[in-house]
This record gives C-alpha cells, sequence and structure tokens, in this order.
C-alpha cells in the first residue's frame, strides 16, 4: 500500500507533462514514465537478492521510481536527455524531491539514503560512502536503471518506432561508424565515457558497456536471460571482426558474473 501511494505521486506529478502538444517530447516523456516504473519493479526485484528488511525493500523500490523525475522538466526546457547541455538530472530529482516532500513517510535516515542513491545513479564513478545500506541502494538503483534502459533500446530498436525518438539517441547521427576512444574503452572492459561518442553506434556500444558497471550476479542474469547485448549489437550499422570479439567479450564477463 506505501507504495501504490508513492506511484500515485509520481503519476499525479508527471500528469501534467503529458499535455505537451510536441509529439517528439511526449512520446519521449511516455518512454521515461514507462522506463521508471520498469526501473521500480528490478529495483524490488534485485533487492529481494540484497536485503532482508521489507522496509529496505520498499526504499530501494522508492529509488526506483523517482530515480528520473528530473527528465520530465529537462524535456520540457531543454527538449534533450543530455545533461551536458540543460543540468545533472539526478541531482535535480534530489531538488524536486525535496520540494514537494514526496519521501514524507520515510524517516531521515532513510530519506537521506534513498536521495544519495539518486544522486548518485546517473555519476560515472561508483557510489562512495560509508553506509551500508546507503552503498546497497545505490547499487540496487545503478543496476535496475541499466537494466532497464538496455531492454527498452533493444525493444525500440526492434520496433517499428526506431528513429524517431532523437531525444533518447540524444539527436547524433545514424552512420557506419565507431569513435576510436570508445573502442578503447572496451578493449580496456571499461565503462564507455559519453563525452566520446560521436555516432549512433557509439551510442549503442556506450550502453553495451554498462555492464562493466553492474553489481550483483541477479543483475548480469537478468542481462543473459533478455539477450540484450546481442540485440543491440544486431541494430548497429557498424560491423566488424573488431566489434564482433569487443561485444562476445563484454558479453562473456556477463555470464561468468552471473554464476558467482
Amino acid at each position: 500500500m506505501e507504495y501504490i501511494n508513492l506511484e500515485s505521486l509520481f503519476d499525479k506529478y508527471t500528469s501534467s507533462y503529458l499535455e505537451i502538444s510536441d509529439s517528439r517530447i511526449l512520446n519521449s516523456i511516455q518512454f521515461k514514465i514507462a522506463h521508471s516504473k520498469g526501473v521500480a519493479v528490478i529495483c524490488s526485484n534485485i533487492s529481494l537478492f540484497v536485503f532482508l528488511s521489507p522496509r529496505h525493500q520498499l526504499m530501494a523500490k522508492t529509488c526506483g521510481i523517482f530515480h528520473d523525475i528530473a527528465r520530465f522538466e529537462q524535456l520540457k526546457h531543454f527538449s534533450t536527455f543530455d545533461d551536458s547541455k540543460s543540468f545533472d538530472h539526478g541531482e535535480k530529482a534530489v531538488e524536486i524531491l525535496k520540494t514537494e516532500n514526496y519521501l514524507s513517510i520515510f524517516d531521515k535516515t532513510e530519506q537521506k539514503a534513498i536521495l544519495n542513491a539518486i544522486k548518485q545513479h546517473n555519476k560515472k564513478t561508483p557510489p562512495i560512502g560509508d553506509d551500508e545500506i546507503e552503498m546497497a541502494l545505490a547499487r540496487i538503483l545503478r543496476d535496475a536503471d541499466k537494466i532497464d534502459t538496455l531492454t527498452s533500446i533493444a525493444d525500440y530498436y526492434e520496433s517499428k518506432d526506431a528513429g524517431k525518438k532523437k531525444a533518447l539517441e540524444l539527436d547524433l547521427p545514424n552512420i557506419p561508424e565507431v569513435s576510436e576512444k570508445v573502442i578503447q574503452s572496451l578493449k580496456n572492459a571499461q565503462m564507455v565515457d559519453y563525452r566520446d561518442i560521436r555516432t549512433l553506434d557509439d551510442f549503442k556500444l556506450l550502453k553495451i558497456s554498462w555492464i562493466y558497471d553492474l553489481n550483483y550476479s541477479i543483475s548480469f542474469a537478468m542481462i543473459i536471460e533478455s539477450q540484450v547485448v546481442n540485440r543491440i549489437f544486431n541494430s548497429m550499422k557498424t560491423k566488424n571482426k573488431e566489434l564482433d570479439m569487443l561485444v562476445g567479450m563484454a558479453y562473456g564477463y556477463a555470464e561468468a558474473s552471473a554464476i558467482h
């Protein structure tokens, strides 16, 4: 019941953004609403393997539903998901949640843990802190966010809507070209840096590289089960043996990590 009330707050907040007449922006808003709810479910599922306490499991699911709440304002005012062209959506989400007082059912310690997890969910570097629950929430949210995004992107590129959500794709050129810095990150088994992407194929490889930032065996198992790595790779225009090897390496890393 507590989560249902929290999701109702999320629905109330996002409802006004659904009145936007620009179909391009509206499609992206609908995508982010579905994403937020998907991440909440995945956070809940991962938390069952991490926390024994139902309260901590609720906190994880709450992180999921609210982690991207700033995306709607970002889209409305900047027409992009690119934080470098607007604002840091993790930090802005914390501001919104504090202003709206959406976390009032939690005590101050619980609120701090949820807000810090949300603040850190979109950072390139892993979360840092001394509080065990807070760090677990941050890791769960980062994993769930990546899993749902990868699944959504794989679904998107297999659908008839592929190519229509330019905000989702950061308006990158859809050409058969991959940047050298992207290749180097994959060779080093590291996440690709957003600052290094120049093409849509770079963007897709960046998403695949997220595998190297997952935290839990159950998260890797979800990636393997969904086959998202191969599905995203198959949608790329650039094809060569080097990329075959690098994407295969990422998939192999996920397979090995899923059985620990």
